[in-house]
C-alpha cells in the first residue's frame, strides 16, 4: 500500500478547508479579515514542503543534508509561520477603550 496519494489527498483536504475557512471568515468578519485569511491559505499551500521532504527521505532519495531536502523543510517550516501569523491575526481582539474618559 503506497502512503504517498493518501498523504497527498490528507494535504488537499487540508487546503481545502482553508480555503473554506476564508471564505466564512469573509462573511462573518468582513473584509478586512481577507489579509489574514489569505495567509493561512498559503500557509497551508507551503506545508507541501513538508510532505515532499518526509517522502523524499523515506524513498532514500534525499539525506538530511541535501539541499532539496533543506529548502522543502525550509518551505514548510514558512508555511507553518504564515499560518500562525494568519490565525492570530483572526483572533486579535482590539482592546476595548475606556469608559470613564481617561487616556491610557
Amino acid at each position: 500500500m503506497n502512503i504517498g496519494p493518501i498523504i497527498l489527498l490528507l494535504w488537499i483536504l487540508l487546503v481545502s478547508s482553508s480555503i473554506i475557512t476564508a471564505i466564512v471568515m469573509a462573511i462573518v468578519k468582513g473584509a478586512s479579515s481577507l489579509k489574514w485569511s489569505v495567509k493561512i491559505v498559503l500557509g497551508t499551500l507551503l506545508y507541501y514542503g513538508f510532505i515532499s521532504a518526509c517522502l523524499g527521505k523515506s524513498e532514500g532519495e534525499w539525506t538530511m543534508s541535501f539541499p532539496g531536502f533543506l529548502v522543502a523543510l525550509t518551505i514548510g517550516i514558512a508555511g507553518v509561520v504564515l499560518t500562525i501569523i494568519g490565525v492570530r491575526g483572526l483572533i486579535h481582539t482590539r482592546p476595548a477603550r475606556p469608559q470613564n474618559g481617561a487616556k491610557t
